[in-house]
């Protein structure tokens, strides 16, 4: 995951500029077709899944910290993803409840890679991470109670979302 100088990591750069590029599309697209949606939700899962089990091996390496958080986040993200791409109907019915779901486990992820990134001497996004794990888990919570905004303003949110992210992951990758 790193390079030599122990510092850059291009599956955190590369992870966020996929997500830039997918906030970009929700953002520009309103009226993508929510089926679309689905699919790039599960494809989206899946990617955030392979890339989570590969960075709690790495941060497993480095600071000896289980995470066991993320393993389970990252299988449960894998399984989740398989079944929406092989599932639409499960998918359509289910999305404002998986959407707010999936920011509360990522958010929650967050929290715990920030522990991590303390741990590892990283003050500055310790306290980026741990602000934005906070934030989403309480709008995540809040879309839980209210489906129906969840669900009329689900481009909007993911939209949010993989920005939030994305510029999360850009800057944890140098």
């Amino acid at each position: 995951m790193k390079t030599h100088n122990n510092r850059f990591s291009w599956w955190f750069l590369v992870l966020g500029i996929i997500q830039l590029i997918l906030a970009f599309m929700m953002f520009n697209n309103f009226g993508l077709a929510t089926l679309t949606f689905v699919y790039l939700l599960a494809t989206g899962a899946i990617l955030n899944g392979i890339f989570l089990l590969v960075f709690r091996s790495r941060i497993n390496e480095k600071t000896n910290q289980s995470m066991w958080i993320l393993l389970i986040y990252g299988i449960i993200s894998i399984i989740l993803g398989i079944i929406l791409l092989f599932n639409e109907t499960i998918g359509l019915l289910a999305l404002p409840m998986i959407v707010s779901l999936m920011m509360i486990f990522e958010s929650i992820s967050i929290i715990n890679q920030a522990m991590a990134l303390k741990a590892l001497g990283r003050t500055g996004l310790f306290w980026f991470n741990l602000i934005i794990g906070i934030v989403g888990i309480i709008i995540g919570i809040m879309l839980i109670f209210n489906p129906l905004a969840a669900y009329f303003t689900i481009e909007l949110l993911a939209g949010f979302y993989f920005l939030v992210f994305g510029i999360r992951n850009i800057i944890s990758a140098f």
